[in-house]
């Protein structure tokens, strides 16, 4: 509040929709961080990311109601083609040749660029 006032004895306007507009970003952000700190601001294309979860699903379409097009499982990799909105990531299960999308919320980023030689990166079925 001390900036704001000081902004406003300098005769800075700050409107209230401004105001509100930043504390509504704030809360988005807020919203959209998992209990393990990650954001789904740190989500990147061409990035490959690894199931934490046995049998996550991979959808046809970004939501949960979507048709279940494979199943991943910790120690497969999928290499992340899109962001959708709402922390979807499409792209492909390097394992089961499956392709969809599937919520940040049962895969980690692993940091690597798709295409890159992966330790331990199980191929095939």
């Amino acid at each position: 509040m001390r900036t704001i006032s000081k902004l406003l004895r300098r005769g800075m306007v700050i409107t209230a929709a401004c105001l509100l507009s930043l504390t509504a970003t704030v809360a988005v952000a807020a919203a959209e961080t998992t209990s393990a700190g990650s954001s789904t601001a740190a989500l990147a294309v061409g990035k490959t990311y690894h199931f934490v979860e046995s049998g996550a699903r991979i959808r046809r379409e970004p939501n949960f109601n979507s048709t279940v097009l494979g199943l991943g499982y910790p120690g497969q990799v999928f290499c992340v083609f899109q962001i959708g909105g709402g922390g979807w990531l499409y792209g492909n299960n390097f394992a089961t040749g499956v392709t969809g999308w599937t919520h940040y919320s049962v895969a980690a980023p692993d940091g690597t660029n798709c295409g890159e030689t992966i330790p331990g990166m199980h191929e095939g079925p």
